[in-house]
């Protein structure tokens, strides 16, 4: 399965049209291929800077050195590649026009030095780490994500990613139900919807954004409850990015300090759109 993986992305990624530096010895394509071997074999860099660890038909010519690697993976070049790689395969994927937005946790072990790693809440704990909040489709595909520390406020980051997702209804859980978000929503064309906490009785008399009111009362609604009845839709789309060999599970001892950390969710959402891509067309063959 590796191998048909890493095949179909590696076949993406040369179709892309990728501005060469005279002064590179290895481009910016063969530096995304490694880490994507490395991620994909749930490896850290110096492993798939061994041709020892490659297979002979699919070793990207000479590889690149640990500290080189580490060197270009810190470049605008290759963050933009990594980008433009994922909306390739993203575009080759359905989209609909509801989606979903939730933060998914990413823990790490409670030794770490990580600085930069904090406590929050994960799932029904309190954990140490990071933490990525994504828009994904109704289909399960990662429309948008973005990175921080395990008590990154998701709402706050939520405003970031909606200009990804414009003219969609988008759905949310308690958490993302706040008058500003409504408010940058609404300037996007976007139908946000997020019911009250649980232990909310009401709203409250301050002033509320017209658009939260109106999400409220079409909760309120027998269509606004078969609307919230999909959300369950963004953890099976969790669920399957990590539940297959190669997908997003927790972080590795080796992928610490959010530079790191975004590199390896990149890596890790452009192989869980491959595999979808392979899913796609087996059930339409």
């Amino acid at each position: 399965m590796e191998r048909e993986l890493y095949g179909r992305i590696r076949q993406t990624l040369r179709t892309l049209r990728v501005a060469a530096d005279p002064r590179q010895t290895y481009s910016d394509r063969r530096v995304v291929e490694v880490l994507l071997w490395a991620a994909l074999h749930d490896r850290p860099i110096s492993w798939a800077c061994q041709a020892s660890h490659w297979p002979a038909d699919l070793r990207p010519g000479p590889l690149i050195s640990q500290p080189q690697m580490s060197r270009r993976l810190r470049t605008f070049a290759v963050h933009q590649l990594l980008t433009v790689l994922y909306a390739a395969e993203r575009d080759q994927l359905p989209r609909s026009l509801l989606k979903f937005v939730d933060g998914k946790p990413l823990p790490i072990g409670g030794c770490s030095k990580d600085k930069d790693a904090a406590f929050g809440r994960a799932a029904g704990s309190i954990a140490r780490g990071y933490k990525v909040v994504c828009i994904t489709d109704e289909y399960g595909a990662i429309d948008a994500w973005g990175l921080g520390p395990m008590n990154l406020c998701e709402h706050h980051e939520a405003v970031h990613l909606l200009s990804h997702v414009p003219d969609t209804c988008l759905l949310g859980d308690a958490e993302f139900d706040k008058n500003h978000l409504y408010e940058a929503a609404a300037r996007h064309g976007i139908h946000l919807i997020a019911p009250l906490k649980r232990s909310a009785k009401a709203l409250g008399h301050r002033r509320h954004s017209p658009h939260r009111l109106t999400a409220h009362r079409l909760l309120a609604t027998e269509a606004g409850q078969h609307l919230m009845a999909t959300r369950p839709t963004v953890e099976r789309s969790f669920g399957n990015a990590t539940s297959f060999a190669g997908g997003l599970g927790p972080l590795p001892a080796w992928v610490r300090r959010p530079h790191r950390v975004a590199l390896w969710v990149a890596a890790k959402f452009i192989i869980d759109a491959a595999r979808r891509l392979q899913l796609l067309q087996r059930r339409t063959a």
